[in-house]
């Protein structure tokens, strides 16, 4: 994926997040599944995810080699009572922070977005790579989210859960 097109898809799956948030934020209290987050909770969780990813983002860039911090997002979810959070909070910080991630990947070159650093878990990743794995989270959730709007289950159907 180029960088132009990493950003446009954050942008689009950024609006889609808003645009469900706006429309149908009755039905964002039901769960994706039994025993699973609700469609508030996954809004709040991509606009802390996203912070996350831009910092990480950010770090990489510059000040290439640092370790990445890892987040338990379960425990995010609930110690930052995220079911609490206004949706339109959790709408602006998400599209905020997309907005600074298209900016940086349509101004940077293919060489600045390939600094990298390190998780403990996945290794060295480059910039770029942390923002083409943006993409896929987003649009993970959109799936989520779409589902908790149709009022059916969503089941998992790739890597992400």
């Amino acid at each position: 994926m180029s960088p132009s097109e990493v950003a446009e898809r954050l942008l689009n799956a950024g609006d889609a997040v808003a645009k469900i948030a706006r429309e149908h934020a009755d039905k964002l209290e039901r769960p994706y599944a039994p025993g699973k987050w609700t469609g508030h909770q996954v809004v709040s969780h991509l606009a802390d995810a996203d912070v996350v990813y831009l910092g990480r983002f950010f770090m990489a860039i510059a000040q290439p080699g640092g370790t990445i911090q890892p987040f338990n997002q379960d425990l995010w979810v609930k110690e930052l009572k995220e079911h609490q959070r206004p949706l339109e909070i959790s709408v602006a910080l998400m599209q905020s922070t997309r907005a600074a991630f298209a900016h940086t990947l349509r101004s940077f070159s293919f060489d600045e977005l390939q600094r990298r650093s390190v998780h403990p878990e996945r290794g060295e990743l480059p910039a770029l790579l942390m923002a083409q794995l943006m993409v896929q989270h987003a649009e993970h959730h959109l799936t989520q989210l779409e589902a908790v709007v149709a009022g059916r289950t969503w089941t998992k159907t790739g890597v992400w859960e």
